[in-house]
């Protein structure tokens, strides 16, 4: 019964969270995915019937290098994220009591502004008159002419700034709340294979304490 209850109670917990995403995130991506089908009519509207043009068309040049950047970028993103957050997250589990809640606070602080607002404020800072690019011209590192907007490296940038807290904050849990998991992550680490599968055994006997 005790079972049956906490299984309850964490589905009504759940429940906004799962309708949340359900309005904002799987609805819109399935009437993506139907209009995709769709013809569009002389101004630019949804127009009638059913086709196949749209998927066809994705097969051009043009759309697959838009593709193929996006990939790469995403890949890029996540695999700096996962090198930034996680090391981070093992810091702050690790940490005491008291240190704990603070530094945790430090990572979630800047994230309280809107994100156009953190990016507009990236935006200036890489603007040619920008304290980060005056800052790289006095030291010699750019040109004059250089730009530090408009290309892959400052949309990874700003990307890996945006997202690295969704991976450092909830990394911080398992250790946080389980004994067998993190607290004895230097042992796991000298008696598993590799590194990597540790950090992922640990999790795993940490999620399942």
């Amino acid at each position: 019964m005790d079972s049956k209850h906490r299984r309850w109670t964490e589905w009504l917990t759940s429940l906004p969270t799962l309708v949340w995403l359900g309005l904002f995130i799987v609805v819109p991506t399935v009437l993506v995915f139907v209009i995709a089908f769709r013809p569009a009519n002389p101004y630019g509207g949804i127009g009638g019937g059913w086709t196949l043009d749209n998927i066809r068309s994705l097969w051009t040049p043009s759309y697959l290098a838009i593709a193929w950047r996006t990939l790469w970028i995403s890949l890029l993103t996540t695999v700096i994220c996962l090198v930034l957050a996680l090391p981070t997250a093992y810091s702050i589990a690790r940490a005491s009591k008291r240190w704990r809640n603070r530094l945790l606070m430090l990572v979630i602080i800047p994230f309280w502004t809107s994100f156009l607002v953190r990016v507009f404020a990236w935006k200036s800072l890489l603007h040619p008159e920008g304290l980060i690019k005056k800052a790289l011209e006095a030291l010699g590192l750019v040109g004059a002419e250089s730009t530090l907007l408009y290309n892959p490296t400052a949309v990874v940038l700003v990307m890996v700034y945006t997202f690295r807290r969704s991976l450092s904050c909830p990394s911080t849990r398992p250790p946080k709340n389980s004994i067998s998991g993190w607290s004895r992550r230097p042992a796991t680490w000298g008696l598993a294979p590799s590194k990597p599968s540790a950090w992922f055994s640990s999790r795993g006997s940490a999620a399942d304490s």
